[in-house]
């Protein structure tokens, strides 16, 4: 092979490159440009966390218990203090806070810390330096949306129960800081020192007591969990290390990584499409020059090593041009998404990133050009004699195995890009045959629409419709590749619109007239009428109170939970058998509650009979529960037996009060507990007044508005959701790359198409209004079925990934999908305009 001659040929037809090669080229860059970035950014997360991963939890270890440390836990402690660790002693619990100055009241997180706390790292404020300051009088640091939600001011005084705080300043970053999270419940941070001055932790109330523990060498800390890890778990302590948290971060990102790696390769795949189809058409109008060059002794192999050394050093280009974008949006990334970060990140130039980039989409490229471009090999030299009476579109290229080992190749190379993002071979499989089942369903479709056209052409009225159902069907028509860009990109943006609207669902209000929207919890027994007396309510109707017991299983269907914990060579859900229940009582079960076996009990327990209850369907499976079985409840060390009548099913994330398990009255009433009242105030006035009320009166009782509480949680989660649409925004302009580049490789023959029906009579406006007609069918087409095929993907991935509902309203997505065909009608309708500028008579000379 004479390479000299074929960088030389190389070079030539890069001096004549016709116009679709440089959108492929776009759309090879956005796909790479997705790749790079991500991966970029995932390393620069992944650097942080090693070298802060430390000041996450502001300690080496952390111990939580729902309740004060006992004794032995305490003994523990006094001990490693003793042995030279150092312990700093943190009280978390959920609150009232109020603002003096305003009206302002919400539900707060309070953090009470000692002075040492954290032992690594300097959290940020602002101002600068202000941490240190809550140990020395009463002040307070809060998170930034609080002081928007209080309508508040660095300096204003802030009450907590008993105790009055000042606002000494914000918390920027910090260990254990609630970043996107704080707009539920902001976070407050005062010194351990004043906690007692509030009066907030009564008996009952719902507080979580750590202790973090720095170690004097990191070996130290696993010979201290393997001494203390049973009496841990006895006791009902959790644990948690640095390393832990870096790891259980590390594996989040890692997720949402392989979710967006994936859609790049997804807009990567759709310029696989845009550059086949390119090549296609390329390789149609070169079939003359082949024969001449075959003719002038250029070998088979010369001429396709040429076209093929063409595609590469194009694609090589785009994959260039991609990476430095996907380096520029790695670089304004982290002060995009700063608030969902865990630590501070500062963006480096990480090369492996940018070479797998750039490989992947040059190999891509390579072989989504090879199976039009191998039928220059059957190009023979007596092309160049029968050129006028044989024209390059009625060339029919024979089966040629080498096509479909290039086909192989191009899959077999997706599916291991697939298996190394998400690094299972089995979930590789699973997209790869979702891919391919959806490319199916598009090509199906594809084809569906050209013999539709083939046939309602010679039967369409008007010269408009009727021409323009024949461009679906001519030969070099772009029918599959747009089709099959615009199906996967509408199939894209409604699957991630769907599932989040679901999620959003499950996690809203119901705010039909007579649902409760205000939630008032931790209430004690003798406080319970007080309460309800400040909640305004018609005459002669009370709040909703409803009872919460704390209990755990004591036995289970005779055996006891101590026994199935101890036992080796039984498998069994230790967190449900380990875990603490907050039951309620009541005489029926209400009528939203779903039962899905069983029968619920009517009125109180009689004194001689074991109390029914309903459990939670997934807990009874976890513990290998039926309808009949029995249950021992330990209730504050007092033993208390019921029957299990029926199985329910909740959902949890329902933002209003859910139970596991809901036991007959008639014999936990005496049983030590709180109370929740739940009531309804249409007036946010009304609700913020009763709101102050309480927390001036009953600091201990929290209280939520649950209409505040949806609008942050609909913010919360439509930033994720942005986010995610956005990227599957970027494969629509992958697919609108294909578009353009699909209008722009047919471009020579529409000029010729449009000055034959020029001169057969028909004007500019008209041959405009074919291509108009044209693109109209294609853009509803692809994107109708592709919107389709999403609203079933997200549909199965709710009923049986998530688990939730499928409740999103489908108008919308059919509102955008005519917008979307429309947009693609009107892309190619400007994309043609400039066809026709020249008179038929000059194109005709040139044909």
């Amino acid at each position: 092979m004479r390479v000299r001659f074929v960088a030389r040929l190389v070079r030539r037809e890069l001096r004549r490159l016709g116009a679709g090669f440089p959108l492929v080229l776009g759309s090879i860059a956005v796909g790479v440009a997705a790749l790079v970035s991500v991966r970029s950014f995932a390393a620069d997360v992944r650097g942080a966390l090693a070298e802060h991963g430390r000041e996450l939890l502001g300690a080496d270890l952390a111990l939580r218990s729902r309740h004060p440390f006992p004794d032995s836990i305490v003994a523990v402690l006094d001990s490693a203090g003793e042995g030279g660790v150092r312990i700093a002693r943190v009280t978390d619990f959920a609150s009232m806070g109020y603002a003096l100055r305003t009206d302002g009241a919400r539900l707060v997180r309070v953090r009470a810390i000692e002075q040492e706390y954290p032992f690594y790292g300097t959290p940020e404020t602002e101002p600068v330096g202000a941490w240190d300051r809550v140990h020395r009088a009463p002040l307070a640091l809060v998170d930034p949306p609080l002081l928007a939600q209080l309508d508040v001011a660095v300096g204003d005084t802030l009450a907590l129960g008993e105790g009055r705080f000042v606002i000494a300043g914000t918390v920027t970053r910090g260990p254990d800081v609630a970043g996107p999270a704080a707009s539920l419940a902001p976070g407050v941070v005062i010194g351990s020192q004043f906690l007692a001055g509030t009066g907030l932790l009564t008996f009952g109330s719902l507080g979580v007591d750590e202790a973090y523990l720095a170690f004097a060498s990191p070996e130290d800390i696993q010979p201290f969990l393997d001494r203390y890890t049973e009496l841990f778990r006895r006791e009902r302590v959790s644990w948690q290390t640095a390393t832990g948290l870096e790891r259980e971060l590390l594996e989040a990102l890692g997720g949402a990584s392989r979710f967006l790696s994936l859609v790049g390769l997804i807009a990567l795949g759709f310029s696989a499409v845009g550059v086949m189809s390119a090549v296609r058409l390329f390789a149609l109008r070169k079939v003359a020059a082949t024969a001449i060059l075959r003719c002038l002794g250029a070998t088979r192999a010369e001429v396709l090593a040429a076209y093929v050394g063409l595609a590469a050093t194009v694609a090589l280009a785009g994959a260039v041009l991609g990476a430095v974008l996907g380096v520029v949006i790695q670089l304004v990334t982290p002060s995009l998404v700063e608030a969902f970060l865990p630590t501070a990140v500062s963006p480096e130039l990480h090369w492996g990133p940018i070479a797998a980039g750039i490989g992947v989409g040059v190999w891509v490229a390579i072989l989504a050009a090879l199976p039009p471009l191998l039928g220059v090999r059957r190009v023979s030299p007596l092309r160049a004699l029968r050129q006028d009476v044989e024209p390059a579109a009625a060339q029919r290229a024979r089966r040629d195995p080498w096509r479909i080992i290039a086909l192989g190749l191009l899959i077999a190379s997706f599916l291991l890009a697939a298996a190394l993002e998400l690094e299972s071979g089995t979930r590789a499989l699973v997209f790869a045959g979702g891919f391919v089942v959806a490319a199916l369903v598009l090509y199906g479709v594809a084809a569906a629409l050209i013999r539709l056209a083939r046939w309602a052409s010679s039967r369409a009225g008007g010269l408009v419709w009727r021409h323009g159902l024949a461009n679906l069907h001519r030969p070099g028509s772009q029918t599959l590749a747009v089709t099959l860009a615009l199906g996967f990109g509408a199939a894209l943006v409604t699957v991630t619109h769907l599932i989040a609207g679901s999620l959003l669902g499950e996690l809203s209000v119901d705010a039909s007239e007579g649902r409760p929207n205000l939630v008032l919890f931790d209430i004690q027994r003798d406080q319970v009428a007080d309460v309800a007396a400040l909640v305004p309510a018609p005459e002669g109707e009370l709040p909703d109170r409803i009872p919460i017991v704390p209990a755990r299983f004591h036995a289970v269907k005779g055996e006891l939970v101590a026994d199935l914990l101890g036992d080796s060579t039984r498998r069994v859900n230790r967190w449900a058998l380990r875990r603490q229940y907050r039951l309620t009582y009541r005489d029926s079960l209400g009528p939203g509650e779903s039962v899905v076996t069983g029968q619920s009990w009517r009125g109180p327990a009689s004194p001689e009979a074991l109390l029914e209850a309903s459990l939670d369907r997934d807990i009874a499976e976890a513990i290998e529960v039926e309808l009949g079985d029995s249950i021992t409840l330990d209730v504050q060390g007092v033993r208390i037996g019921i029957v299990i009548t029926s199985l329910r099913e909740v959902r949890f994330t329902r933002l209003e009060p859910n139970f596991f398990l809901i036991v007959q009255s008639g014999g936990l009433e005496d049983a030590p507990g709180m109370f929740v009242i739940v009531t309804r105030l249409a007036d946010p006035a009304e609700r913020g007044r009763l709101l102050r009320a309480v927390a001036e009166g009953f600091p201990n009782v929290v209280g939520v508005d649950l209409t505040v509480f949806q609008r942050s949680l609909d913010e919360l989660i439509g930033q994720v959701a942005g986010g995610v649409r956005f990227l599957s925004l970027v494969c629509i302009g992958t697919g609108v790359l294909v578009l353009l580049g699909a209008i722009a490789a047919s471009r020579l023959q529409r000029i010729s198409e449009g000055a034959l029906l020029r001169t057969l009579g028909a004007t500019s406006r008209q041959v405009r209004s074919i291509m108009l007609a044209e693109y109209a069918a294609l853009g509803l087409t692809g994107t109708l079925v592709g919107a389709s095929m999403g609203a079933v993907a997200a549909w199965a991935l709710c009923r049986f990934f998530l688990q939730v509902p499928f409740t999103s309203p489908l108008l919308p997505v059919g509102v955008g999908s005519l917008a979307a065909g429309g947009l693609t009608a009107l892309l190619g309708w400007l994309g043609s305009r400039g066809l026709f500028a020249r008179p038929p008579l000059v194109v005709l000379r040139a044909e």
